[in-house]
C-alpha cells in the first residue's frame, strides 16, 4: 500500500531539513507520544545509520519494531526503513524549494505486509482507503504547523 501528501510551509528549503534533522526532537516527541525508543547506533550526527528500537502500542498490543536511515541528501531528502515482525514500512520525505522563503514537503509511505496477518491488516486498509489518506494528510498537515511553530521559535 502507498500513501502520499505534500503541504507547503513558509520556510527556506535548508531551515526546514534542518529542524527535522534534529533527532533528539523527535525522539522526545515520540517518548511524549508513549513510544518506547531506543538508540542502537553510535552516530552523533544526522546521517545514514542511524538506527533506533521501538516500542509502541497498536491495536492494543505493544509491537517492536526497528527504524533505521537509509539516506539523506541535504536539504532536498531523506529515506528510513523501518520493520517489524508485519511488516515493512519506507518512508521518504522530499523537501523542494518553491521559491527563497517557501518550500515543500512531500512524504511518501509504502507498506508491504511480511505475512498473512499483515496482509489481512494491509486489505482493511486499502478497503479505508479514502479515510487512511485524509488522516495521513491531516497529519502531516500538523507536522508542518508544529515545524513551522519550531523555526519561528528559533
Amino acid at each position: 500500500m502507498k500513501l502520499s501528501a505534500r503541504k507547503d510551509i513558509d520556510a527556506p528549503v535548508a531551515d526546514v531539513y534542518d529542524i527535522c534533522t534534529d533527532i533528539a526532537a523527535w525522539e522526545r516527541t515520540a517518548m511524549r507520544r508513549g513510544v518506547d525508543i531506543r538508540r542502537k547506533d553510535t552516530l552523533s550526527a544526522f546521517g545514514p545509520g542511524l538506527h533506533w528500537a521501538i516500542g509502541f502500542l497498536w491495536r492494543e498490543k505493544t509491537r517492536a519494531a526497528e527504524v533505521k536511515l537509509v539516506s539523506a541528501e541535504r536539504p532536498t531528502s531523506m529515506t528510513f526503513h523501518a520493520f517489524g515482525s508485519l511488516m515493512d514500512v519506507m518512508i521518504e520525505a522530499e523537501f523542494v524549494a518553491l521559491s527563497v522563503r517557501k518550500s515543500r514537503i512531500i512524504l511518501r509511505t509504502e507498506i508491504k505486509p511480511r505475512n498473512l496477518s499483515a496482509r489481512v491488516i494491509v486489505q482493511s486498509l486499502k478497503l479505508a482507503r479514502g479515510r487512511i489518506e485524509a488522516k495521513y494528510d491531516a497529519r502531516l498537515g500538523q507536522l508542518v504547523q508544529d515545524l513551522e511553530q519550531r523555526l519561528a521559535a528559533r
